[in-house]
């Protein structure tokens, strides 16, 4: 399964895109925009700002959902957990459309 590093620019975190998962989404939405077409879905690690900065814009990008642990979902909607305060920023302000437990599979994915 091929993997693509998709490096983060400043404080914001790296992305992954592994197969048609991508990893994280707090690189901007224009480092997505060549594989907008191979990401069938977007996991964010946890709820921190450098990892979700661009979560909403990057899954309307790529008509993609979003999967997160539900102990981090929380921090897509509110600054405490996400950190975002400490960016000079709000959270990305988007629910997930899944959420992830350990042993969930995505595809070949295991969590």
């Amino acid at each position: 399964m091929p993997v693509t590093w998709i490096p983060g620019r400043g404080y914001f975190g790296n992305a992954y895109l592994v197969g048609s998962v991508l990893i994280d989404a707090g690189v901007l939405p224009s480092a997505i925009e060549p594989y907008r077409n191979d990401i069938d879905m977007i996991v964010l690690t946890h709820c921190h700002f450098d990892h979700t900065a661009y979560t909403r814009e990057i899954a309307h990008l790529c008509s993609a959902p979003v999967a997160i642990h539900p102990l981090d979902a929380p921090g897509l909607t509110q600054d405490g957990p996400s950190l975002s305060l400490q960016f000079g920023s709000r959270p990305p302000g988007t629910s997930p459309d899944r959420l992830l437990l350990d042993g969930d599979r995505i595809g070949p994915l295991t969590v």
